[in-house]
């Protein structure tokens, strides 16, 4: 479910048991599905995003970071570097 906290505005997907608690609370609305379109991926959790990842079967989800989640989900192209393998820069010429 997501949830959005009235006086900061900030949105998140929380479990519908916790969703539950927060709405008892006057300061938590919930958003309906329409609204979730229009969730700003910068105000989600790295938790909310693996879980729209996820639902997009976004490959390699698990092991991003926020930003590269955010870059994933926003369909721009998120290019991973091997671990022990070093890009190419001026100073280092490529083999």
């Amino acid at each position: 479910m997501w949830v959005k906290n009235k006086r900061t505005g900030k949105k998140w997907f929380v479990t519908d048991e916790h969703g539950k608690k927060l709405l008892k609370d006057d300061d938590y609305e919930t958003l309906d599905s329409s609204s979730n379109a229009e969730v700003d991926l910068n105000d989600l959790t790295v938790a909310g995003l693996k879980k729209r990842a996820a639902d997009k079967e976004i490959e390699n989800y698990q092991s991003m970071d926020k930003e590269a989640l955010i870059k994933a989900l926003s369909g721009e192209q998120v290019l991973e570097v091997p671990q022990g393998k070093q890009q190419p820069t001026s100073e280092t010429p490529a083999k």
